[in-house]
């Protein structure tokens, strides 16, 4: 069989951590270490192999290249197949595919770059659910740890089938100790969160369909948020049918499904629209803060307290924004309003229909130095 042609540099994207989980997961066992370098494997009917415990040999790419001759003779199996899984292997791949009416599988490039856009959103909703749980909505810009997560997830090949975008996030191999016991990683548990998430929006969909009494509460106990449903709703807008597939790194094998497959179509649009404005609109944002000015005011005769509308960004867009101040606020607002010096409010923040209110608002004018 003629060994796979790659370059070098991309058989070096195999790691050593890849190449032991595949030998382990196909049924190799280790049998101890050879030299500094290398780890003996061996398995019934398997010849025996030298793994490398490092990627720094001169002749690391030529060894991965004689490792998936060997992988894809005995699995029977397309070598460039093997090569594929070997890239993966420590990553969890998150596939989203959708099927549009394109024989050739492609779909107009603004469909495409929403695509993208969307899968991206689906995953963060599934972080900011992991590390924020139960909660209607999230203002994904405002999660640290749900954004730093993201920015490690890397945009995998295109594949054939349709239309697919790939997703990556790596996952360290488990760390045997006697004396501390290993953690499962929160990447990992950010994907398991995405599975379940998902299961959980079906749950909720065929729920509304049949009349099932109060469907929310269930639905934001199991990951469930308005920024979910958004992501959804806007993936199987793309497409005829929109499906999201998981596969598991090698390098930490888990016990639930293999290859979850979650299927959704433009028949499941409109409930999906609709559970992420109910989630939305009747969930306040608490403790925000925004930047903006006072453009109009509102008061009775005599009467300190008063109403002002506000101009100001929240989460990147442009909103009015109405609040009911106090004296002291009122008087703030008045000072700044001719003008129109920057303010800062702060309270919590509803929205009502089409329009947002700020309530328990305080403001102040801003400062050059904020």
């Amino acid at each position: 069989m003629n060994s796979l042609k790659l370059d070098p540099q991309a058989l070096r994207a195999v790691t050593p951590a890849a190449l032991s989980a595949y030998a382990r997961s196909s049924g190799w066992k280790p049998q101890g270490p050879i030299g500094d370098f290398s780890h003996l494997f061996a398995a019934d009917a398997f010849p025996e192999i030298l793994v490398p415990n490092t990627n720094a040999l001169d002749d690391y790419a030529s060894v991965v290249s004689s490792l998936i001759d060997v992988f894809s003779d005995k699995q029977n199996r397309n070598q460039y197949e093997v090569y594929r899984d070997l890239v993966d292997a420590d990553n969890d791949v998150i596939r989203v595919r959708a099927t549009g009416d394109a024989e050739d599988g492609s779909i107009p490039i603004d469909a495409g770059v929403e695509l993208v856009v969307n899968a991206k959103n689906m995953l963060l909703a599934a972080a900011c659910a992991e590390v924020s749980p139960n909660q209607p909505v999230y203002r994904a810009g405002a999660n640290k740890e749900a954004n730093a997560f993201m920015e490690r997830v890397r945009l995998g090949q295109t594949e054939h089938g349709s239309f697919v975008v790939t997703m990556l996030t790596g996952i360290a191999p488990p760390i045997q100790s006697d004396l501390f016991e290993d953690t499962v990683p929160i990447e990992r548990r950010i994907t398991t969160k995405l599975v379940s998430s998902l299961q959980a929006v079906r749950e909720f969909m065929s729920n509304v369909s049949v009349g099932t009494p109060d469907p929310v509460a269930g639905a934001l106990s199991n990951g469930v948020s308005a920024n979910l449903c958004e992501a959804m709703a806007h993936l199987v807008d793309i497409g005829d049918r929109v499906s999201v597939g998981v596969s598991w790194a090698r390098t930490r094998p888990t016990l639930v499904d293999q290859r979850p497959l979650l299927q959704f179509s433009n028949a499941d649009s409109e409930i999906l629209h609709a559970g992420a404005r109910l989630l939305r609109e009747n969930t306040p944002y608490f403790g925000v803060e925004i930047r903006g000015y006072v453009y109009r005011l509102q008061s009775e005769k005599d009467n300190p307290e008063g109403t002002v509308s506000l101009r100001g960004l929240f989460d990147g867009n442009l909103r009015t924004i109405t609040a009911d101040l106090d004296g002291a606020n009122y008087q703030i607002a008045v000072d700044t309003h001719g003008d129109r010096q920057e303010i800062i409010a702060r309270g919590d923040l509803k929205r009502y229909g089409e329009r947002w209110k700020l309530t328990n608002a305080r403001i102040e004018a801003a400062h050059e130095d904020d």
